[in-house]
Parts: structure tokens; sequence; C-alpha cells
């Protein structure tokens, strides 16, 4: 079986290679090559890379047809993860959750979309405590993606801020940041400096932020300073976003709210 797979895969990479070069250059090209791959090799991991085609090029809908289609005929765990994936940016979380439980049922995803998928339906969910389960549980993996793992350690970092566990958001806050710039790191450090009247030392944190909508900086900040207890602070930050973006505003002061900061 190991070598039917071995020859399979060696007979799809032109087709692969042709597909990727094609991808790389946003032609609809890349859909028929990457489609022939993966009929030719069986790869789940190419039969995702041309659902994202299908996706670039016609639409959510159209790549949701394609993935149920090739479940049937040839049913891997990187479709049902990608379809999930799909059906949670079209905010339908009851369909990524059946996508998700088909996937668990097929093994595992070696490149952890599937936790990917299992993240994002939990911060979706109106428990608020599901997130953070979630993110505890995926917290000691090295083998989920970049992206997945900031939103886990961004994840806990909020809800170590929230809870008044300040020791450990500063300790969190200080490994994203040696990774590289982090907007949720860079806020809760500037608002634990500021509470401690460390003014200077605040204001080299916004620095490390990196670039980014300056209403998503706004945002962290009250939401930081919201939960270092200063709130008339907060208060000052939701009026200058208030005049950027209603949505992130509404967001700000529901957690305003909560706190007793808004009345």
């Amino acid at each position: 079986m190991f070598l039917v797979r071995w020859i399979r895969t060696l007979l799809s990479l032109p087709a692969l290679w042709a597909g990727q070069a094609a991808a790389m250059l946003h032609s609809p090209s890349a859909i028929t090559l990457l489609s022939a791959a993966w009929r030719i090799s069986g790869s789940g991991e190419i039969a995702r890379q041309a659902i994202w085609q299908v996706q670039r090029h016609h639409g959510a809908a159209a790549a949701l047809a394609r993935a149920a289609v090739w479940m049937e005929s040839n049913a891997r765990p990187e479709i049902a993860a990608a379809a999930g994936i799909l059906a949670m940016e079209d905010r339908d979380v009851a369909q990524a959750a059946g996508w998700l439980e088909q996937g668990r049922r097929l093994g595992d995803d070696p490149a952890g979309m599937l936790e990917t998928l299992e993240f994002l339906i939990a911060l979706a969910g109106e428990d608020k405590n599901a997130a953070v389960e979630t993110a505890r549980r995926f917290e000691q993996r090295r083998d989920l993606p970049p992206i997945v793992s900031r939103m886990i350690l961004s994840e806990l970092l909020w809800y170590d801020m929230l809870v008044g566990r300040f020791e450990q958001a500063q300790a969190r806050a200080k490994h994203l940041l040696a990774v590289e710039k982090n907007l949720h790191a860079a806020a809760v450090l500037w608002a634990l400096d500021t509470l401690a009247g460390r003014t200077a030392q605040a204001e080299t944190h916004l620095a490390e932020a990196g670039d980014g909508p300056p209403a998503h900086r706004l945002y962290c900040q009250g939401l930081a300073l919201s939960a270092v207890g200063l709130v008339d602070r907060a208060r000052e930050i939701l009026g200058e976003l208030r005049r950027q973006d209603e949505n992130a505003a509404a967001r700000l002061e529901a957690a305003l709210a909560g706190k007793g900061g808004v009345a």
C-alpha cells in the first residue's frame, strides 16, 4: 500500500507543481490542475489546496459543493476541515460543526486544521468558557499552524487579564512578543504599566503592537484598561473608538458595562 501511495504521489507532482504555480499567479487554471493532482494522488492536503482555489475564484458555495462531492468519492479529514472553515466564514456554525464531526471520524489532519475549526466553533458559541477550555487543551500542542497557536495564546492572555491574573497575563504577553509584534500582548503590557504608573515603559509597548487598523488597536487598549480597573481611561478610548468603528465601540461598551464602567 505504501508503494502504491508513493507511486501515485510521484505521478501527481507535475499537475501539483503546475497548479501551485497557477495559484501564485491567481489563475483559475489552478483549480483544474490541483483537482487533477488530487484525483491522481488521493492526498487530502492537495484536495484542500484545490478547494481554496475554488473558493477564491467561484466563492464559498461552489467550494463547499466541491468538498461535498469529493467527500462522497474519497472522504478525507483535510477536506472536511477546509469545508468547515469555509462554513465558519459564512457564519454557519451548525454546518461547520457537522464538517468537524465528519473530519474527526476520518482521523487526524496533520496540518492541524481540524483543531483550527474546533477552536473557531468554540469562539463563536454562546458558552464563553468553551473557547478558554478548548484553548487550554490545545495550549501545549506544537503541531498546530502558527496562526492558531497565536489565537489560542491570545484567548488565554485575555482570560488571565479579565479574571485579574495579571502576572500570568504579563508572562503570556512577553512570550508572544518574544516571537513577533503582537497587538494583544502590547496592549496588555501597556495597560499593566499604565496601572503601575510606568508611563514611559507603557508607551514603548505600543510600538510593539505592529501594523493594523487603528480601531482594532483602540479596542484592545480599551479592553485592557477595563481589565485593570482604569475605567475612566477606558471611557476616553471608547469615545474615540465610536468615531472610528461603531461595531468595535459596541463590543467595548459591552465589556465596560460588564465591569460597571458604563452608566
